[in-house]
């Protein structure tokens, strides 16, 4: 807009660099002694620092660069067309010069005797981060002989990755605090952009990456060279102690020390590339890796120095991958299971953490030789979690006992009873903050009908406004950061729980007792207690879904909260849990037609009645999931087909007009008319009979045939399944009750059924070409060659195999069996939970396999299908309601098609319709 006004603010920022720091933030002269290097100082000591005005400058100008580059900077990747001269313009002639400056400047300032603020070194180790993704500037790193490239690697980053004397001295004194604030060693901090060591070990690992011509042999043997030395030291020093008991960190030789913290940081730059290095293509490289833990991570669960013992099991959680022997696994569980009783909190930790990945070793030989100590092993982490209480302690339980499965069944309830106590724990502050701040839940609407917080019945008080006023910004941040910390830990909690839970299912007795227990907490979402645990309306829908899908048959108890759930969705107070509360309709609807309750009045409530308020509250909702709102009725009319404990013929009507007049409506989507017509097909398929009596009485019977064979080719796959049986029901009509409006048309039924058996099998073959992903690292390599951008894929060029502490586990709880993600480990994020809503739902066959709530509708439940070969209609679950004793077993066979699986194979519903159009015409 303005031609050169920002080119101009570039050249102020240029200039601004090149002025040099004050004299007066040379650091002291005892700040420069080894394992004193320190991004994060204290504000007591270094209050002049922080208040000097350079200081102040240099941190939001290195922040301005870093934004620049990061959003308008790369020309390939600015959105707007008018801004891509500025970002060639910026970086054919500034980026560069802005890289030198935090290279030169900043970065070798940090590590020299400058003060330099964490909040501009970590900025400026992003900006150079994104700048060795282009060739052109990383040229500079390749000047001087490389050296440069090893300047930046091996002394700038790799000292910001050391522990410092601030780490080792918390660590000694105040471990919980370490612990709290610095889980493993800051790389768990809840915001990583300003964390300098974060941001130096995303530098090294995507250098590794893009640039491994240049940097990964050097690496490797820096590593290599560095643990060996450590290891020379080691025996030295052992010699020297054998007589002397355990050494502490501040007792021993400063120069042991600072080769342990060495070896320290490189053991945390292996793990960081464990992606990377355990994938390599040379089986040299592997086994070296194999040779490293073995060899010098293993022999550190017995360093008297409590970072190398918590490094070796942090180490082994990374590469817990790779193909160790069965006695190389065992010895390296006994020393994991060793570790949770040592006496230092984050070794605690860490090895908890450790554990719950080790296990996931796919040999299985580690998980069945620890099987004899699994009491042992449960009893320790619930005594860790007693004594540090915090989200990550209870997540890497949670991926125990998942992987633990029906091995934790002797101690289900002992550890439920555990999980529910430490969960009250963290609430009870939750409910705290929720009491001290009604502003924040004024008007909020309860189950009962109540209104909590209300605003006009409530007069002004001014001694609740003094106390908001009093309230300085810094407690509220304080107060609203423990809250956060609070509910992360209770949801944690509950994941656990879920586990636990569904690891029970086995046992449908135990599943009760267990029930009994949960009744409590489940409670709770259906009183006026919900204003403090709105925050768990998610987990405790998925407790009533788990116990209503694998509990045979339902107790009262879960009879009686069904109508609360759904009366909960039509008063608002979870609307957004659709998905949540269709699944466990569907459930109860299986439940009802498997033990032939009378669902329209049991318990004194009439359910039918219950789920069809439900339906027509959730019809006039746009947000939800439509193919889960067809299944819905999918379950509902198949299951109570022809049955004599639920008069269907009283409610077809109802579901009927519901259908047709929402299909009626203007500028409706084209999945909800779809779906609207697969419903009506489904009423068609319920009781034909009854269903073209209706449509004479309207005098529709032509105009709503008409429309059923006229859209057959625009409805999704479910749809049309539902249309094909529907319509081929009408042929099963009795001729007495066939209308001459049908009778003319059956012709036309029938090659529109056929066609649409044709149109919904028709698969058009797709190329494959654009599957294929180029190669990153050897193109950008070669541009670097020519002196060509090599940065190819902008954001996406950030390192997508990011080992990520929380999220590299993924079980799959029906089968227990581990899921070998090998291209990325984010990918097969679980968090240990893979037996919640997404494994265990059992929601009706719809063909959608997921929803807005992160639910899958999995339909993989067997059934009871010995007792019910005559039934004209299987549910999901593979069992059917009574067919009419004058259908054939042709005619069934292609009912039962309707409902089967997702898996069902689709010519066999050809093969099944067209039996049963022959078997009805003969």
């Amino acid at each position: 807009r303005n031609a050169g006004t920002f080119e101009t603010w570039l050249n102020l920022f240029v200039k601004f660099f090149q002025i040099m720091p004050p004299k007066d933030l040379q650091l002291p002269k005892s700040n420069k002694d080894v394992l004193t290097t320190d991004s994060l100082y204290s504000i007591q000591q270094y209050s002049k620092y922080y208040t000097n005005p350079y200081v102040k400058a240099r941190k939001w100008a290195v922040r301005c660069i870093t934004r620049i580059l990061q959003l308008y900077g790369r020309p390939k990747y600015v959105i707007q067309s008018e801004v891509k001269p500025f970002a060639s313009l910026f970086m054919e002639k500034y980026a560069r010069k802005f890289m030198e400056q935090f290279y030169f400047g900043i970065l070798r300032q940090h590590i020299g005797d400058q003060f330099v603020y964490f909040k501009t070194l970590a900025p400026a180790i992003t900006y150079l981060n994104l700048c060795i993704h282009y060739g052109n500037l990383f040229q500079l790193l390749l000047e001087n002989n490389a050296k440069y490239l090893d300047n930046i690697i091996f002394t700038c980053m790799f000292r910001i990755v050391r522990l410092t004397a601030k780490d080792l001295s918390q660590w000694q004194d105040d471990p919980s605090g370490f612990v709290e604030n610095s889980f493993r060693f800051g790389l768990g901090a809840m915001d990583d952009t300003y964390d300098p060591r974060s941001c130096a070990l995303k530098f090294i690992q995507d250098i590794v990456r893009i640039r491994s011509r240049y940097t990964f042999e050097k690496l490797l043997q820096f590593s290599q060279q560095l643990i060996t030395n450590s290891h020379q030291q080691q025996i030295q020093q052992n010699q020297q102690n054998q007589q002397n008991q355990q050494v502490k960190n501040n007792n021993v030789d400063p120069k042991y020390l600072d080769m342990m913290v060495n070896k320290d940081a490189v053991l945390c730059i292996l793990g960081q590339l464990a992606n990377i290095l355990r994938k390599a293509e040379d089986e040299k490289y592997v086994d070296a890796l194999k040779d490293l833990i073995m060899q010098h991570v293993v022999p550190d669960f017995q360093s008297p120095f409590g970072f190398l013992r918590a490094r070796a099991c942090w180490l082994v959680g990374k590469y817990w991958k790779l193909n160790f022997g069965q006695q190389e696994w065992q010895l390296i569980g006994i020393n994991v299971i060793k570790s949770l009783h040592d006496d230092e909190l984050p070794v605690q930790m860490e090895a908890s953490a450790g554990l719950s990945k080790v296990v996931l070793e796919k040999s299985g030989s580690l998980l069945n030789y620890i099987k004899p100590q699994i009491p042992a092993i449960l009893g320790r982490y619930l005594e860790i979690m007693n004594d540090i209480g915090t989200e990550a302690v209870v997540q890497t339980f949670d991926t125990l006992i998942d992987r633990l499965d029906q091995g934790i069944i002797p101690f289900a309830t002992d550890l439920l009873k555990k999980m529910l106590e430490m969960f009250s724990a963290f609430h009870v502050e939750i409910e705290k903050y929720i009491k001290t701040h009604p502003e924040e839940w004024e008007n909020f609407q309860l189950p009962s009908g109540n209104v909590a917080n209300k605003t006009a019945d409530k007069p002004q008080n001014k001694d609740d406004d003094q106390k908001k006023m009093q309230r300085s910004e810094e407690q509220q941040k304080e107060q609203l950061k423990s809250f956060d910390d609070n509910l992360a830990s209770a949801m944690q909690c509950l994941k656990a729980i879920h586990t636990i839970l569904f690891s029970s299912t086995a046992l449908p007795e135990l599943l009760a007792k267990l029930e009994e227990i949960m009744k409590p907490l489940i409670n709770k979402c259906f009183t006026d207690d919900f204003l403090y645990y709105q925050f768990y309306k998610e987990e405790i829908l998925d407790f009533v879904h788990l116990f209503s899908f694998y509990m045979n048959p339902l107790s009262i108890y879960c009879w009686q909260i069904f109508p609360k759930i759904l009366e909960g969705y039509c008063i608002n107070l979870w609307s957004d849990q659709f998905n949540r509360c269709m699944q466990c309709a569907v459930n109860y609807i299986k439940a009802a037609f498997k033990n032939q309750l009378p669902f329209e009045e049991f318990i004194n409530q009439n359910f039918m009645d219950v789920v069809l308020t439900f339906a027509e509250t959730a019809i006039h909702d746009d947000n939800i999931n439509i193919l889960m709102f067809t299944s819905l009725f999918e379950n509902l009319l198949c299951c109570f087909r022809q049955v004599g404990y639920v008069k269907m013929e009283k409610y077809v009507p109802r579901i009927l007009e519901m259908a047709m007049n929402k299909y009626t409506e203007s500028s409706l989507q084209p999945s909800t008319q779809g779906a609207m017509l697969a419903i009506v097909s489904l009423v068609a398929y319920n009781n034909p009979t009854l269903f073209i009596k209706l449509l004479e009485q309207n005098k529709t019977t032509d105009t709503v045939l008409s429309i059923l064979m006229s859209n057959y080719q625009d409805l999704m796959w479910p749809q049309q399944k539902a249309m094909v049986f529907g319509l081929s029901s009408l042929l099963l009509i009795d001729g007495n009750n066939i209308p001459p409006s049908l009778g003319k048309r059956y012709k036309e039924v029938i090659d529109v059924t056929a066609k649409s058996v044709i149109f919904m099998n028709w698969e058009d073959e797709l190329e494959s070409g654009d599957d294929e992903e180029e190669e990153e690292e050897e193109e950008e390599d070669d541009n670097i060659q020519n002196g060509q951008n090599g940065h190819q894929n902008g954001h996406q060029s950030v390192d997508q195999d990011d080992d990520d502490d929380d999220d590299d586990i993924c079980i799959c709880p029906s089968t227990s069996e581990i899921a070998e993600d090998d291209e990325d480990d984010d990918s097969s994020s679980s968090s240990g939970s893979g037996s919640s809503s997404s494994s265990d739902s059992g929601s009706s066959d719809s063909g959608s396999d997921s929803n807005g709530d992160g639910d899958t509708d999995s339909s993989s439940e067997s059934g009871d299908d010995d007792d019910n070969a005559n039934n004209a209609a299987a549910i999901s679950s593979g069992s059917g309601a009574t067919a009419n004793d004058g259908a054939s077993d042709s005619q069934l066979s292609a009912s039962n098609m309707l409902t089967g699986s997702n898996d069902v194979n689709r010519y066999d519903v050809i093969y099944g319709v067209i039996i049963g159009l022959f078997a009805a015409f003969i």
